[in-house]
């Protein structure tokens, strides 16, 4: 998978994704290791692209629950990149998977040395947020739907 493939890059003109490409590194996973683990500091924006992860969140009882499987051209990390940089949840390789890595000084270096690729880079962001917002809330209205009918 190239980086353009990622929704994250799409719009990004090939002489964009060659700098992209330039503070980027690859990582492979066998099945079960973990590409990050919740609270854990997020150094990284992930995109996935090869494989499958389980992204978890540990209830508070402690189990692990699931909140979305990744799969090939998705990415993660995003939050971290914009919040207070921890990981918010855990992701699993359910098989093998590659992964590249963005860390976020170079990431943020080169946003701030192009204006036009970071305005690109953070309406791509927003576009990814709104769709898992839109998610999230047809998951919580089912959600309370249930609970209703249950009392």
């Amino acid at each position: 998978m190239d980086l353009s493939q990622c929704s994250l890059f799409a719009e990004f003109s090939p002489a964009e994704l060659s700098g992209l490409r330039a503070i980027t590194h690859k990582t492979v996973l066998e099945a079960g290791s973990y590409a990050f683990h919740e609270k854990d500091p997020g150094e990284s924006l992930l995109i996935l692209t090869v494989g499958t992860l389980h992204i978890t969140k540990l209830s508070p009882t402690g189990d692990e629950e699931e909140l979305a499987v990744l799969s090939t051209g998705s990415y993660t990390g995003e939050m971290a990149f914009f919040g207070p940089g921890l990981r918010s949840a855990s992701g699993k390789a359910l098989e093998r998977v590659e992964i590249i890595a963005v860390p976020y000084p170079e990431l943020r270096a080169l946003l701030d040395a192009e204006p036009a690729v970071a305005a690109k880079f953070y309406k791509a962001v927003a576009t990814g947020v709104v769709r898992r917002v839109h998610s999230m809330n047809e998951n919580v209205a089912f959600l309370k739907a249930f609970l209703k009918a249950r009392d």
